[in-house]
Formats: structure tokens, sequence, C-alpha cells
């Protein structure tokens, strides 16, 4: 019976003949979509600008044309508007308050929708025109609504040049632009050719204070300039506004920093907390770049620190707690969970989870602007896109936008 049992093990199976393989057949799939709606492509354009409402899910998008791109959950997918009349919109902004107030602006004229251009077209836009003396604009802002008037405000430089800073009275009996800088801006301690950025302060229904960061082309000098309104077309500068440490005098009386040459631009983000009559309260970031160097600054009040490596930075974001930063000449990325920290800590994303890509993408002007717990950031460039981060920009994923002329369709062997 074993003599069976082990012979019986050693039976040879039949042997299988195999299967005839299947020839190669060709299939075509589509590739991302044109379709704004449906988010996927925008082929030959950059955004030159964004701007993300206080809920983080309107984000208004330009591109450097009369198309002006909205969506409504937080840039997965968008709505095309064309403005009739309009041309190459630089830069955009939207109302603190109000989701649907919106301003864009060329270089030189700006445009206002108050209905969040549901319907689009001219109907829903106002062309206000040049904004007073300012000849080139370089930033665009609007404050809350206070009193039944919120402002529009740009910053630029006259055809002098002289600093320029004007302000225009939405729902208010003013329908003028203002020219906001006086004698006492420029020569009050903190002399400026150029002013690059302006921002509202966060509390401004109580402190009715704006921010403005300009540059004196003699000196190299860039400074940290408050302006206390004290109607809606008037108020003062610096020290005559009663900011008495603020003459410019050196990094801890407003001056951020001396950079030969004139910087290309210039980003402000303002503490949530930022409060004009309390001096502790006032920590704001500003990013520079000059076209070679550059960096993050930390304000303290009037006293400034560079926080990051002497590099081009487009842009700053910080909301109270963690910081991010993005490059102007790449697509790096950086991050700080400590940045007010009197040594604080800057880490730079890694190679393959930055906006745009990975280490070898040719994106640059990388913006970044908190949207509610998430970071949004947008690129410019051939491989440029908007991305998102939900880790505080520790990494980034790219979601809409995406401007990398790869064919629409493609044929694949399976």
């Amino acid at each position: 019976m074993a003599l069976v049992l082990a012979g019986s093990l050693f039976v040879m199976a039949p042997a299988i003949t195999p299967a005839a393989a299947d020839p190669l057949t060709w299939v075509t799939e589509n590739g991302p979509s044109t379709d704004i709606s449906v988010n996927q492509l925008v082929p030959g354009n950059d955004v030159t600008d964004f701007a993300v409402s206080a809920d983080g899910n309107t984000i208004y998008v330009v591109v450097g044309t009369n198309v002006l791109y909205k969506s409504t959950n937080g840039g997965s997918s968008w709505l095309a508007i064309t403005v009739t009349g309009a041309s190459g919109f630089n830069f955009v902004a939207v109302a603190p308050d109000d989701a649907n107030i919106v301003v864009t602006a060329n270089t030189s004229a700006i445009w206002i929708s108050t209905n969040g251009i549901a319907t689009g077209g001219a109907d829903s836009w106002n062309n206000a025109g040049a904004p007073g003396t300012v000849a080139t604009i370089t930033d665009l802002t609007i404050s809350p609504l206070v009193s039944g008037v919120r402002q529009v405000t740009v910053s630029g430089v006259t055809a002098g040049p002289l600093p320029a800073i004007a302000t225009l009275n939405l729902g208010g009996t003013v329908a003028t632009w203002t020219n906001i800088v006086t004698a006492a801006f420029i020569n009050g301690g903190l002399a400026t050719t150029t002013v690059f950025a302006v921002k509202y302060s966060p509390n401004y229904v109580s402190d009715r204070l704006l921010t403005a960061v300009g540059q004196d082309s003699a000196s190299g000098n860039i400074s940290m300039n408050l302006f206390r309104f004290l109607t809606s077309t008037t108020g003062s500068w610096n020290v005559a506004a009663g900011f008495t440490d603020y003459t410019g005098a050196s990094a801890s009386t407003g001056m951020i920093a001396s950079i030969a040459g004139a910087i290309t631009s210039a980003d402000v983000s303002l503490a949530p907390t930022y409060t004009g009559v309390d001096s502790a309260s006032r920590n704001a970031f500003v990013a520079i770049d000059s076209g070679a160097t550059g960096g993050v600054y930390q304000l303290k009040d009037s006293v400034s620190k560079l926080i990051s490596d002497a590099v081009r930075m487009r842009s700053v974001a910080f909301n109270g707690t963690n910081l991010v930063a993005g490059r102007a000449d790449s697509n790096v990325t950086y991050r700080s969970s400590d940045p007010l920290a009197s040594t604080p800590t800057l880490t730079t994303t890694t190679q393959f989870q930055r906006p745009s890509g990975g280490i070898n993408a040719v994106a640059t002007n990388t913006r970044v602007v908190w949207a509610g717990a998430n970071v949004v950031a947008a690129t410019s460039g051939n491989e440029s896109a908007f991305s998102r981060s939900s880790d505080n920009g520790a990494n980034y994923q790219d979601i809409s936008l995406i401007t990398l002329l790869w064919p629409q369709t493609a044929a694949c062997c399976i």
C-alpha cells in the first residue's frame, strides 16, 4: 500500500498548451479637458493674481487677459467671465466682508463688480477708469464696509515719478479718486519713490488703518508706512498719525530693509489680530523681490528682521499661527509654525510636492494665500497650475488651471 501511494505521487500531469496571445490593439484616451467648468486646462494663460474671500471658498483669478475666473468651491472648478471693453488684468481683490464685491485692474485702470459677476458681461461691471494720480498700478485692495462706505485703494507711482496711493469710495457721496499721498508721507522720515503694496488692517472697522510698503529709489530703503483715515478721504501718515516710532531712520523705526536697485514687487500679510491702536498687536510679514535678491521680513510693530534666506520672494501669508511664502524665481515654497519667534524656523516644501509639480517644473511667481484651513497657490510658466495644500503648506496638489501643453488625445497600446 505504501508503495502504491508513493508511486501515485509521481504521476506526471498532462502538458498544458498555452493560449495564443491576443494581437496588440490601439485605443484613444482623452486627455484633460479645456473646459474651465471641469477645471483641467487653460493653455497659454498664467495666473497674474488671485483673491480669496473670507470663507475660503470664493476665489477670483486673473490671467493677464480681459477674462476673470471665479470659483465657489475653493478652486476645484471655475466660471470664466469676459469683461467687455477691458484688457490685460494684472490685479484682483475681493472685499473682506462680501464675496460678491470684486475689483480688477490692469496697470492703469480699474473695473468694479458688486454682484459677484453672477451674469458676467458689461452689465455687471463699472469701469472706474484711471485711479487719480496713479500712472502705473502696483497693487489693489478693498476695505470692509464702514458707515455705508467701503474704499477701493490702489498703489503705484505717478508719471513724476512720485509715490502714489489713490482711494475711491463705494457707496459714498464722493465718486472720484482721491490721492492720499502727501508731503508728510514723502518727507516725514520715510522717503519713498514707488509704493508697491497696500493692505487694510484686518480690524479696519475700528482702527481705520491702511498699511503701505514703498521704496526710495535714491537710498534703496524699503519702508512700512501707516495711514489713519480721519474721514473716508482724509487722514495722516506715520508720525503725524500718532505712530511716533515710524520715522524710517533704521530697521527699528519702520525701515524694512535697504536693497540697492529698484525692487520689482512686495507682498504684505498682517496678523489677524493686527490693530492700529495696539503696538503689541502690530505683527506683519513682508515678501520682497528685487529681481536679484529679497526675502521674507518679520515686522513686530516698526522693528524689522529678515527671517528667510536673502532670495527673491513673491508672496507671504500668515493666518495667526502658521506662515507660508512663495519664491518669485521658482515654485519653491516655505512654511513656518513659529514665525513670530525671535528666530523662526522656515522649511521648504519637498521637491516632489511643490505647487505645479516637482523640482524641474517650469513655474515661477509662486503666490500663496490662506483659504480657510487650506493654503492655495498659483504659479506662472509653461507648467503652472492652481494648487492646494491641506497640511499648512507641507504638500501641494495641483487641482486646476493647469497650463501644461500636453496633447488632448493620446493613442496607447493594450
